[in-house]
């Protein structure tokens, strides 16, 4: 569970970078946008780093960096 979702009002975004090697291991990973909260984008790095490494990068892709957009609701949902 992450810290700060509790507080919430309303629904935040944070945009968080990723640079990937082909193998899709995590070479540099950079907060593109924050969400406000201190706790949820500490967290939130700290599992996109845990998280490498990432799917290999289709040789028809060409890139190696991706931004990625999480959005954190205080509403929860019915599931467990």
């Amino acid at each position: 569970q992450i810290r700060g979702i509790r507080a919430l009002s309303q629904p935040v975004a944070r945009e968080i970078e990723l640079q990937l090697l082909k193998s899709g291991a995590l070479t540099r990973a950079r907060v593109a946008r924050s969400s406000g909260v201190e706790e949820i984008d500490a967290e939130t790095y700290r599992a996109t780093l845990a998280a490498s490494p990432y799917p290999e990068i289709p040789d028809k892709d060409g890139r190696n960096r991706f931004r990625v957009e999480l959005i954190f609701s205080p509403e929860r949902s019915a599931n467990p």
